[in-house]
């Protein structure tokens, strides 16, 4: 693979003074990466994360898109190697909002058998963390998928353009109850907001009748 010519430039809110020195270690890089038009400008962006175990609690991963242009930096601040994952792994690549280029999905926390993701695009030639606004779930501007028999959780673009859906199903007597509930980006903003909820029960087996069980996370967008 060709190695990318921009240079990656921090955000000018960066607050870990370590971010230039991780960043530009080529050994501090993990989990290989992902190739793909980020910013929007038509060509391929690399996508990659570097990690630092000795970092603060909040500048030990930080996410690097680089290209033909400037190329972008961003801290994950949240990222805590309690919450399940000893480091974030990138998941995939996906046309999530209306805007040129895609949004990189990131695995972020790992329960007993759900997972989260967070969600980052570039906006204004900087990357930026999707924030989730509504009725406080999901918390913490994560999105969840997997589960076992007793809580199942789908993340994934809705029909609407620029609608995500978080579906969850709970068991309810020989039923689950499928609650789906669709955000919508807010202009060009990197934010989303409820717009609206519904309610299903189904039986288990018939979850994928849902195409966000089917593909989840963000794979059909």
């Amino acid at each position: 693979t060709p190695s990318p010519t921009g240079t990656p430039t921090a955000g000018s809110a960066s607050r870990c003074p370590n971010e230039a020195e991780v960043t530009s270690d080529p050994s501090a890089r993990i989990g290989g990466s992902l190739r793909g038009d980020v910013d929007g400008d038509g060509s391929t962006d690399d996508v990659s994360l570097a990690f630092d175990d000795t970092g603060a609690l909040g500048c030990q991963a930080f996410l690097v898109v680089e290209g033909s242009g400037e190329g972008a930096v961003l801290a994950i601040e949240s990222f805590d190697p309690g919450f399940g994952l000893p480091q974030p792994r990138l998941n995939t690549l996906a046309e999530v909002d209306t805007a040129p280029g895609n949004e990189v999905v990131v695995d972020l926390v790992a329960g007993a058998s759900t997972q989260f993701v967070g969600l980052f695009t570039m906006t204004g030639g900087e990357l930026a963390r999707v924030e989730v606004e509504g009725d406080e779930f999901p918390a913490d501007d994560l999105f969840p998928y997997g589960g076992s028999v007793g809580h199942v959780d789908a993340s994934d673009c809705a029909a609407a353009a620029g609608t995500i859906v978080i579906s969850s199903a709970t068991p309810r007597g020989d039923d689950y109850q499928v609650i789906r509930r669709f955000f919508s980006f807010q202009g060009s903003t990197p934010r989303v907001e409820l717009s609206s909820t519904k309610r299903d029960r189904v039986a288990l087996e018939e979850l994928g009748r849902y195409p966000e069980y089917r593909r989840s996370p963000f794979g059909g967008c």
